[in-house]
């Protein structure tokens, strides 16, 4: 059995845009894409995420590729959740962050494998309206 960090992402309109986004980022950071968008993906080093999961968070390729998603105008936001085994966490755990708050929470290590985090940028709304 391998870790797996999986991946829901929520467009800003289209799906062709937020798709094309997605593979193209991922590629970037020189991750893989594995399922089918948009049901749901894990973000995998060609095979698993063994060595992309910390004991309570997620490395930084992954995490900076999350910041970049859910930054985009593509994108609306996006849940990330990893477990071990490739099935997908249970949606009835979800816990909503900002990128700021879920970055900060990764970056000493206080997230949770086996729970979706729904993850946006609230700051790109505001830029939006002028504000």
């Amino acid at each position: 059995m391998c870790w797996f960090i999986h991946l829901i992402v929520h467009p800003n309109g289209k799906l062709a845009a937020a798709e094309t986004f997605l593979r193209a980022t991922v590629a970037r950071h020189k991750l893989y894409l594995r399922g089918a968008y948009p049901d749901g993906l894990a973000i995998t080093n060609g095979h698993c995420s063994c060595d992309l999961v910390v004991p309570n968070g997620i490395k930084a390729p992954v995490a900076e590729c999350l910041d970049e998603l859910v930054q985009a105008e593509a994108v609306k936001s996006v849940q990330v959740g990893w477990l071990f085994g490739d099935e997908m966490p249970a949606e009835t755990k979800v816990e909503r962050l900002s990128i700021g708050d879920f970055m900060e929470r990764n970056a000493v290590q206080q997230l949770t494998f086996e729970i979706w985090y729904r993850v946006n940028a609230p700051e790109k709304y505001l830029r939006r309206r002028g504000w």
